[in-house]
């Protein structure tokens, strides 16, 4: 008889010592799936960029002295990321001084960013014949199993920020959301139609809900708060979405800042940023 109240109480022991001991990840497999995303953490990034340049950047620079912490020029008091780039800057196969957060949001991720940016007088006197001058761009990775010498497609950032130069138009700020291949065409274009000004800082502000799926996907642009125009397949933006894949494959995408311009250029460049934050968060697998 001893034995069996022996048994039975160590039986319950084992069994209170069990439901007492399951890890947060096995109950997280009982929880509805707006659970599990609430319980998510929130992934932020931030640099007013006073003293020195914050530790998370990766830095896609020819040299060290194309990134400086400089004093605004507008405000003696005030520090801030001056990014320079010369016509012989070769780094990743392209013409390029950038900043790089290898933060890779995946589908169903509602990734916040805002900052700051400012063109000196010299960007605009140095003029070139045609150019493009990308300020901001969200890079694709390859596909699972390919690299960038085994991928097939040539693909193009999903998400750009770029001045454009032509002797007929002039400088020209836009903004282009969208897949875009050569073959497959999904990019959605969108201008500043106001005059960019040399020593005039611009907040550059965006909402990104990444998708693999086209009624799915979209971002908020804004500059100094205010909208874009829309340019280019003005039928996919509704209200102050706009809506499409921004996606190429699972892996996601990366956050770039800096100046990357078209080959060929013959002048030196430079920018300055401020003030950059970042939020990322999954919210949802689909849009609600």
């Amino acid at each position: 008889m001893l034995n069996k109240v022996v048994f039975f109480a160590l039986m319950g022991l084992m069994f209170a010592f069990y439901n007492c001991g399951d890890s947060s990840s096995e109950k997280e497999k009982d929880m509805p799936q707006k659970a599990r995303i609430a319980n998510e953490e929130i992934v932020e990034f931030k640099d007013s960029f006073d003293e020195k340049i914050a530790s998370f950047w990766g830095l896609q620079l020819a040299k060290s002295d194309r990134a400086m912490i400089v004093k605004d020029p507008l405000n003696s008091e005030n520090e801030v990321l001056k990014v320079t780039v010369t016509p012989t800057d070769r780094v990743s196969g392209g013409n390029r001084s950038e900043f790089v957060i290898k933060q890779h949001d995946s589908m169903g991720y509602l990734n916040k960013y805002a900052f700051k940016f400012m063109l000196p007088e010299a960007f605009f006197k140095e003029q070139e014949k045609d150019a493009w001058f990308i300020i901001h761009q969200w890079h694709d990775e390859p596909a699972p199993g390919f690299t960038w010498a085994t991928k097939k497609d040539k693909t193009k950032p999903p998400i750009a920020l770029t001045i454009s130069y032509s002797p007929e138009e002039g400088y020209q700020l836009y903004y282009k959301d969208g897949l875009d291949t050569g073959t497959l065409d999904e990019a959605k274009r969108l201008i500043w139609t106001e005059e960019l000004k040399a020593n005039v800082w611009y907040t550059f502000s965006n909402s990104v809900f990444w998708s693999l799926y086209e009624t799915h996907g979209y971002s908020e642009p804004r500059l100094n708060g205010e909208l874009f125009t829309p340019d280019k397949n003005a039928k996919l933006i509704e209200g102050d979405k706009i809506f499409g894949r921004n996606m190429y494959n699972a892996v996601g995408n990366y956050f770039k800042f800096g100046l990357y311009q078209a080959s060929g250029q013959i002048h030196a460049r430079h920018i300055y940023f401020d003030d950059f934050t970042m939020q990322s968060k999954r919210v949802s697998y689909w849009i609600e």
